[in-house]
């Protein structure tokens, strides 16, 4: 599956100055990212939200297997994180692994959407290698 990305659905409202910043220099990356990449479309769904304890903006990507959690913190933290979105047969739970992190900029944002398009390739190489032999 190709990593084809389309707007995101809401928009929260942060609740303190500080996460409103950081909310602003996340979408303000996101649309920046964008430029590099294929057309919206419905193949991948994106959501923001503010952390229930107020201390974080999340920015959700959820593909056909997979969901990736960016977390930004005012106190200039940016990070990543992905998990499965079903368990695997016999398995009761959602494996996951942490992805690129560090400052808030938009190195560290490229950073984390390389390992994205990588995690969504991984898919695309077992596909291949399986219909070749």
């Amino acid at each position: 599956m190709f990593l084809r990305l389309r707007r995101a659905k809401a928009n929260p409202v942060p609740p303190t100055e500080e996460l409103a910043a950081v909310y602003e220099i996340m979408r303000n990356y996101w649309e920046k990212s964008m430029k590099w990449h294929a057309p919206f479309d419905d193949t991948v769904e994106v959501q923001f939200e503010v952390a229930p304890d107020y201390q974080s903006v999340y920015f959700y990507i959820y593909t056909e297997k997979q969901v990736y959690r960016i977390t930004g913190k005012p106190n200039g933290y940016l990070g990543c994180g992905r998990s499965l979105r079903a368990p695997y047969p016999t398995e009761d739970w959602t494996r996951g692994r942490d992805l690129s992190d560090g400052d808030l900029n938009f190195h560290t944002w490229r950073e984390i959407m390389v390992d994205i398009a990588a995690s969504e390739l991984l898919d695309i190489s077992q596909y291949l290698i399986n219909t070749s032999t």
